[in-house]
């Protein structure tokens, strides 16, 4: 909400307060902004009503004018022209600011599932190394009880180095579903060079988004 408006809703609801706390009794009531903002149909907005109000105790000499709150003096007779601005200000862009909440409300909600969709699922409970065989590895790897589950990737990479999946060979995958063991070899489709190879697995979610990586698992191929 802008500074102006703020200022100016502070500063009716302050001088209403302190001018309620003086009037004597019998005298003209004085409206509350709490609700001014609701514009009610065919009633005049409650700061409206206000300014008449602190006009006819002025009229009446119950207050003088001007009327000094704290360190703010207003004269009496240009409170309507400043109660119309605020009025008019919130008639104009209360329907904005409304959109505006909604679609702040709409937009955490998308990020909230964002961040559902782009958070892979928990680390592997195990990854070990089974058996080898020329050109061959196998490994073991069980996902975690996590929901999000959905695929588990081997790789491989040289020896010593960061997994790194710009730079690692993807090795072989498998769907995937939770608290469940799959044996993944590399191998299959292109033999793995002789030498010595480091190798991760890493589960992913429905959406690709990867989970904590496991390894490295280290391996002589002949």
């Amino acid at each position: 909400m802008p500074q102006l408006l703020q200022n100016g809703v502070r500063w009716l609801d302050g001088m209403l307060a302190d001018l309620n706390a003086k009037s004597a009794k019998g005298s003209a009531s004085i409206t509350s902004t709490a609700d001014s903002i609701a514009l009610r149909n065919g009633q005049a907005p409650a700061k409206r009503t206000a300014a008449t109000n602190i006009r006819a105790l002025v009229a009446g000499g119950t207050i003088s004018n001007p009327i000094v709150l704290a360190e703010l003096t207003a004269d009496a007779t240009k409170l309507d022209a400043d109660a119309n601005k605020f009025d008019a200000y919130v008639e104009q862009n209360l329907p904005v600011l409304a959109q505006t909440q909604s679609y702040v409300a709409a937009v955490g909600s998308v990020i909230a599932s964002l961040a559902t969709i782009t958070t892979g699922p928990t680390a592997l409970t195990a990854f070990t190394f089974t058996s080898k065989t020329a050109g061959h590895a196998t490994f073991s790897a069980t996902t975690s009880a996590n929901a999000k589950n959905a695929l588990v990737t081997l790789w491989r990479m040289e020896e010593g180095e960061d997994f790194d999946s710009n730079k690692a060979v993807l090795s072989t995958s498998t769907a995937a579903t939770p608290s469940t063991t799959y044996s993944l070899t590399d191998g299959n489709a292109t033999l793995v060079p002789a030498g010595t190879w480091d190798f991760f697995a890493v589960p992913s979610n429905t959406y690709g988004y990867p989970g904590p990586v496991s390894g490295p698992v280290r391996v002589t191929v002949s």
